[in-house]
């Protein structure tokens, strides 16, 4: 009985106990619940401040915030980032950003925070572009760390970003631009690389890209790296609609009106590297066309000097590519539909090994086209061949074009072209054969004796120029020679090609 009594009395005892601890608990946890209350406002005052102290070009506004003491646990709502040289949209407005303690971290020995941001809405017009864009100041040096970490004591390094969207607003646009759906995760941000570690901070990003597009970033990074941070991941693209990006093409005057784009492959971009290397590019149903319009020289923005790529394959799919020139009166388009185009193994400066390239398509909508070419590694400047074929091009279709440099309108005949270059050791060789059949000139009044006599003599002189015969003129072009400009790389030789041998040697062939 004794013995009973006593366990009994230790019962009681211990319930007492466990009775002040849990009464201690909880008036504790109302204690932390109250100082969290009255510090909320002052915290939000002072969070608003050193944010906005940090911050050069730019202001915040914290309308409400939730502390808890227990946890750390500090929840910013409706947070608003302004452009102050351009207010109004702002730039950003988040519901709400959490950041607490990272407790996993915490076991291993780190004190950092923990951050979740709901359904943020990232807003820009070009004239914020334009201005963030003319700004020397790297971003790193704007105070944008320095104001992220205001709103919670312990440093983040775990960010999730959860439902994003980022819009790009123009008034010239009949729709905006946008990536919605956006979610990243980002780890251990806090963790420097180091030799046998270079990316230790794991990432993720996945998105709609302009509503019917898809875009997945994974990869590891060092987010501490100086001056800017680094990473290394994988890049996947897939059915990009490429017309709704052609009011901002145009402002380097390419005009998209269609196209679909995928892309696969890998990005390196760090303080001492700068690499793209993409397996696969492909774009279908691409509608294009380059525009040449006077306008003063710029200065390009991109300093590419320390930028290495690697292509291994692209192609392009029944599309039509063309280029269009304001400069002439009248204007005129050059174009090539059905457009088939392959390259493969494209480097910078063909240092991967040689490459191919394979066009096929309608010149002027009607002629048969077959480009072939192999680029070689330039060791010793710019080295390829380059073979060009066109046949059965319809002459009325390239009536603006021989209206604006020549001044004639053929109302019927057909055009050919051959033509084989090779450029190795600063020289290049080769050849362009023009053949025209049938050309007649459009007479817009047959009884215009003289008028009528005169388009004969211009058929007789284009015939005698070329020594063939009136119904088939044809003749070769010798475009061998030394380049002119050694420092000239690989594309501005074919362009340049292109230029001399169609625009100053063939197209003059219609003339008188």
């Amino acid at each position: 009985m004794r013995n009973s009594i006593g366990f009994i009395k230790i019962r009681t005892r211990s319930g007492r106990v466990l009775l002040w601890i849990g009464a201690a608990l909880v008036l504790l946890a109302i204690l932390l619940f109250i100082a969290s209350v009255l510090i909320e406002e002052p915290m939000r005052r002072s969070i608003e401040e050193r944010m906005n102290e940090a911050l050069d070009g730019y202001t915040v506004e914290v309308p409400d915030l939730d502390f808890l003491l227990l946890g750390l646990s500090v929840t910013v709502h409706d947070l608003v980032i302004r452009q102050e040289a351009h207010p109004d949209p702002p730039v950003a407005v988040i519901p709400e950003i959490k950041a607490n303690v990272h407790w996993r971290e915490l076991l291993r020995g780190k004190l950092v925070s923990n951050w979740r941001i709901y359904e943020p809405h990232f807003h820009l017009n070009l004239a914020q572009l334009r201005e963030e864009w003319e700004d020397p100041r790297p971003v790193d040096e704007r105070g944008w760390r320095e104001a992220l970490e205001e709103i919670h004591p312990l440093h983040f390094d775990k960010i999730e970003v959860i439902n994003g969207e980022i819009t790009y607003i123009d008034e010239e646009f009949d729709h905006p631009l946008s990536l919605s759906r956006l979610n990243v995760t980002v780890e251990d941000i806090r963790t420097r690389g180091t030799p046998d570690e270079r990316y230790p901070s794991a990432f993720r990003i996945d998105a709609a890209v302009l509503e019917d597009g898809l875009l997945s970033i994974e990869g590891d990074g060092d987010f501490l790296a100086e001056p800017h941070p680094a990473i290394l991941a994988r890049i996947d693209l897939r059915d990009i609609p490429l017309e709704r990006i052609g009011p901002v093409a145009s402002r380097a005057d390419l005009w998209i009106t269609g196209g679909d784009f995928s892309a696969a492959g890998a990005i390196e971009f760090a303080p001492d590297v700068k690499n793209f290397h993409f397996t696969e590019v492909a774009v279908e149903r691409l509608h294009a066309d380059y525009l040449l319009v006077e306008k003063p020289e710029e200065p390009d923005p991109l300093d590419l000097e320390d930028v290495t790529y690697r292509l291994d394959r692209l192609h392009i799919i029944d599309g039509e590519i063309g280029l269009v020139n304001h400069n002439e009166d009248p204007d005129y388009r050059i174009y090539l539909s059905e457009a088939q185009i392959e390259l493969r193994n494209v480097s910078d400066r063909f240092g991967e090994g040689p490459a191919e390239a394979h066009v096929t398509g309608l010149f002027m909508g009607s002629g048969q086209t077959e480009v072939a070419a192999n680029f070689r590694p330039e060791t010793e400047g710019p080295d390829f061949d380059l073979m060009v074929r066109i046949e059965g091009t319809r002459i009325p279709a390239m009536n603006d074009l021989l209206q604006a440099h020549v001044g004639i309108e053929p109302a019927e005949g057909w055009f050919a072209l051959y033509s084989e270059i090779s450029v190795r050791d600063g020289y290049i060789d080769g050849y362009a054969r023009p053949f025209i059949e049938e050309l007649q000139i459009h007479d817009p009044d047959e009884d215009a004796g003289m008028l009528r006599e005169l388009y004969e003599r211009a058929l007789d002189a284009i015939a005698s120029l070329l020594e063939s015969p009136r119904d088939e003129i044809a003749t070769e072009f010798d475009l061998s020679g030394e380049i002119d400009d050694p420092e000239a790389s690989t594309w501005e030789i074919v362009t340049g090609l292109v230029r001399n041998a169609f625009f100053d040697a063939i197209i003059p062939g219609f003339r008188e």
